[in-house]
């Protein structure tokens, strides 16, 4: 949809296409931002015989991380000799359009962005002029290395043997989704060889342990795709403490203590306490209007943001931070600070939901999530206190959770194997709201079975004292297709599992029939359920004595 801004009762819309239908509509705009649209109306430009048809089936694909090839033939009605063809493509939500050109039914789009989506459309030129477009259609590059280091990494000693590293994602040249990063470390002395680590793509914090007492170290990290690894952030050096925290006394007053106000909120940053020598395990933040404490948080050791929401606007709050360990609360730390004006537009303009939102299966347990906000800049940076709500539940089920997030990604792992579900997302700053993002669905990966068959039972058959009939239910977490079963029998129940005498069982039966026992012999059974990941847990052992 375009938009034209005018002053004016009426307006002229340049640049449309001949013999196609259009609508518009007008809405009205004042200092308090749109009013409501008007109806829609359809018009129909004017033909024009002597210009091209739109050209026929447009398709494409990528063919690198950068380019895209696109093919079509002729327009229907040439109106003449076709001196040119015009191939229009734009970056998804992207800021403008790019034009090559072409005598050729065919062209190779170059220098584009890695794991991007393009929207793409041709049209044909004659002596007359352009004709008409042929329709839009939607390609993505494949994805490539990521280009950019992560940002924001810093270092902290956690002990004499251990040391915190943060960072958040690269802002720009993700080129995909990030799978993993990478941490490599070595102590300063470039005599001792480098180690590394690997972490999941959804983490952002990760503890380095192991290490040695009062030594520099030298930590760099990189992200991760599917087509590899990204370049090294600069070494940061730390120095892990001489002894062991303490925690006979409490820590002391957290340092650096920085605020910044909205008509609503608070934005709070800290340091830890100087005194490193003592184990900081949280930290409580408390606050009220003139007077602190009058609400409190109590915050995990490793925070060092909180925001404070529902504020009144042009109020004076004062604020308290205090850092803890097993010997109590520490020492406060205060600070004053008096919100802002309540903005017209701020109170005014509703809040767009998130788009885009993709949630892409990592394992059978996880899912990330990654969703674009249309009102930010394209750098997608936040530099406000906004967040967002993720809703998620089973597929079409009534019960759902709730998580929030502070960055246009979200991980969440407490998911079910083999399992549909929903997830939608939302805005939120400040006390507005924006209505729920569309609703994507995905299943996790299966997994092993996670419980046994149940009700395993033996059973005699009349007639034959060497053979047994077995029946079961199915696993009550089967986390996939049940495709088989292994029953395992002996005389002897303390035996290793792999000296038990063993029956394969191909499909979902609930049943089996074991023959050529010995009689009057007492048999040890047992049953695992086996999905297309492996085999579960063993069922409880039942004992049985055969007929004599």
């Amino acid at each position: 949809e375009r938009q034209v801004a005018h002053k004016h009762l009426e307006a002229v819309v340049p640049g449309l296409q001949p013999g196609v239908a259009y609508y518009f509509r007008v809405v009205a705009h004042n200092a308090r931002g749109p009013g409501a649209s008007s109806e829609s109306l359809r018009v129909v430009t004017h033909s024009e015989a002597d210009v091209p048809g739109p050209p026929l089936n447009l398709e494409g694909y990528a063919t690198s991380s950068t380019s895209i090839k696109l093919s079509w033939q002729e327009p229907k009605i040439l109106n003449g000799r076709i001196s040119k063809y015009v191939v229009t493509y734009m970056e998804n939500d992207g800021p403008g359009e790019r034009i090559r050109e072409t005598t050729s039914t065919m062209v190779e789009l170059t220098d584009l962005t890695p794991y991007t989506e393009y929207n793409i459309m041709v049209h044909a030129v004659n002596e007359n002029g352009p004709g008409a477009s042929t329709g839009e259609i939607t390609i993505r590059t494949y994805s490539a290395p990521p280009s950019q280091p992560p940002h924001n990494v810093t270092l902290e000693a956690a002990s004499s043997t251990s040391v915190i590293i943060r960072w958040e994602p690269p802002l720009e040249g993700r080129n995909g989704i990030i799978t993993g990063y990478k941490i490599g470390y070595r102590r300063q002395d470039k005599r001792y060889h480098s180690n590394s680590f690997t972490t999941e793509g959804d983490k952002r914090l990760f503890v380095l342990t192991g290490l040695e007492r009062r030594v520099v170290y030298h930590i760099r990290i990189r992200a991760l795709n599917v087509n590899g690894t990204g370049p090294w952030t600069e070494f940061m050096p730390v120095e892990t403490y001489e002894n062991d925290l303490d925690e006979s006394e409490v820590p002391s007053a957290p340092t650096n203590l920085r605020l910044k106000p909205m008509a609503d909120s608070i934005s709070i940053w800290w340091s830890p306490p100087k005194d490193d020598g003592i184990k900081v395990r949280g930290y409580v933040v408390g606050w009220g209007e003139n007077y602190p404490d009058v609400y409190t948080e109590t915050l995990d050791g490793k925070q060092r943001f909180f925001a404070l929401e529902n504020l009144k606007p042009m109020s004076d709050y004062v604020i308290s931070l205090r850092a803890t360990n097993e010997a109590g609360e520490g020492p406060p730390v205060y600070g004053s600070m008096r919100t802002t004006e309540k903005s017209t537009t701020e109170s005014i303009a509703p809040l767009i939901p998130p788009v885009g939102l993709k949630a892409i299966v990592l394992s059978a347990n996880s899912v990330v999530l990654y969703w674009i906000d249309t009102s930010l800049s394209r750098s997608q940076y936040i530099t406000d206190n906004r967040y967002y709500v993720v809703k998620y539940a089973l597929a079409f089920s009534p019960k759902y959770k709730q998580l929030n997030a502070t960055d246009l990604n979200l991980m969440i792992d407490d998911l079910k194997p083999n399992t549909q579900y929903e997830f939608t997302v939302k805005t939120v700053k400040g006390k507005r709201q924006s209505p729920w993002s569309m609703v994507v669905l995905n299943q996790t990966f299966e997994a092993i079975p996670t419980t046994p068959p149940r009700d395993l039972t033996v059973h005699a058959i009349d007639g034959k004292p060497s053979t047994v009939m077995l029946k079961w239910q199915t696993p009550k977490q089967p986390n996939g297709q049940i495709i088989g079963y292994l029953v395992s029998y002996s005389t002897d129940n303390t035996m290793r599992d792999r000296d038990w005498l063993v029956a394969g069982i191909v499909g979902n039966k609930t049943e089996y029939i074991i023959k050529e026992l010995r009689t009057g012999t007492t048999y040890y059974f047992k049953i695992q359920a086996r999905n297309s990941k492996g085999y579960g847990p063993f069922s409880a052992i039942v004992p049985f004595k055969t007929l004599p």
